[in-house]
């Protein structure tokens, strides 16, 4: 039974998700330069390999800095402790921060236990830059006792330029998108969460700071009722206003946090991308991933409608040795040879007439 309990909590363990919240940095699996890392339990990146996917930050060693580490719910661990990892030099380091060597001198350590989904700060110095590097392609990761994690892309040094100055991000964009919420956009980043189902729009008028999210769900997802414990279906109607921001940088829209069947969901609008992330303290609901990116069925069945090699293909049909070359009805070897000498064919032919004449002498005596 002990052996059931354990495993129970493994499984459970297993399917915890973390991410970073945007500081100001930008997180490498975020879905925008200016967002939230998306939940992960993919490595102290959060699954992405590519190193300044989101951009790079200019940080000078010294310097203070912040980070927001926050879990989704219902993880509590007395194992679960934060620390900050960082390595120099490399493009995609995943397995190298997850070395002890990796994490930073004199860095915190932070007890999250709770699992709190309203997260946690580790607040560091900024280290020197890792010998012969030049203080390029560095990495600082905030992950905690299994290697799950975030992270963000830095340079440091003292003299760097600045970066770029960014002016409104949506000047010019319109974020208006609908879409017909199935199981294949379901971000399952909770355990046993249930999946939504129907349709949402997004309403914005180009080049402007807010918009209107309008969504029904029409049931296909059913969870226990916070009172009578009951299951019931999520069938509801929700409109929302979603604003930029005093960051005229950030390329989309959100909100905070907003209610759909009593859980607590937080929204970000991209071009041609919707997110819906559950942060709940029990998540119940799964999160959603709408958008271009979040629909490979539908693009993967093109390879077997496209590419039929044994329709396309016929050698059968397309070459018939045998029905093209008919060398025994051309050539005839057995008629041919008996014209090749004119004089055994003569002497066959009379052979033959004094067979004939000896046959009817033979026959005239015996009459007589």
């Amino acid at each position: 039974m002990r052996g059931l309990i354990v495993l129970a909590l493994l499984l459970q363990t297993a399917t915890a998700h973390v991410r970073l919240t945007y500081q100001g940095y930008p997180i490498r699996n975020a879905a925008a330069p200016k967002a939230s890392g998306g939940f992960s339990i993919s490595g102290p990146c959060g699954g992405v390999t590519g190193y300044g996917k989101n951009g790079i930050t200019n940080v000078k060693p010294g310097a203070k800095m912040d980070l927001h580490y926050v879990y989704n719910g219902q993880h509590k661990s007395p194992a679960n402790k934060l620390s900050v990892a960082y390595v120099c030099g490399k493009q995609g380091p995943d397995d190298e921060l997850r070395k002890p060597e990796a994490l930073l001198e004199d860095g915190p350590t932070v007890n999250a236990s709770e699992s709190l989904r309203s997260g946690y700060w580790l607040n560091f110095t900024v280290p020197p830059a890792k010998k012969g590097t030049n203080g390029d392609f560095c990495t600082i990761s905030v992950l905690d006792q299994r290697g799950w994690g975030g992270c963000i892309d830095v340079r440091i040094g003292d003299n760097l330029p600045p970066p770029p100055v960014i002016t409104d991000a949506l000047q010019g964009i319109s974020l208006s998108q609908k879409h017909q919420v199935t199981e294949e956009h379901c971000d399952k980043t909770s355990p046993d969460c249930c999946c939504l189902g129907g349709t949402l729009e997004i309403k914005h008028q180009t080049g402007t700071a807010s918009g209107n999210f309008e969504a029904y769900f029409n049931g296909t997802c059913e969870i226990k009722d916070a009172v009578d414990g009951r299951d019931r279906p999520v069938a509801t109607t929700r409109f929302v206003t979603l604003m930029q921001g005093s960051d005229l940088s950030f390329p989309g829209l959100t909100t905070t946090t907003t209610k759909i069947a009593s859980e607590s969901i937080e929204i970000t609008v991209f071009k041609d991308k919707v997110l819906l992330a559950n942060v709940d303290a029990e998540p119940r609901l799964c999160g959603l991933n709408i958008g271009t990116e979040a629909k490979p069925p539908s693009v993967a069945k093109s390879p077997s409608a496209v590419a039929k090699p044994t329709a396309v293909a016929k050698p059968t049909a397309v070459t018939k040795p045998t029905a093209v070359a008919k060398p025994t009805a051309v050539a005839k070897p057995t008629a041919a040879v008996n014209d090749g000498d004119a004089d055994d064919d003569l002497n066959g032919a009379f052979a033959a007439t004094a067979s004939v004449w000896t046959v009817l002498l033979l026959a005239a005596a015996a009459l007589k």
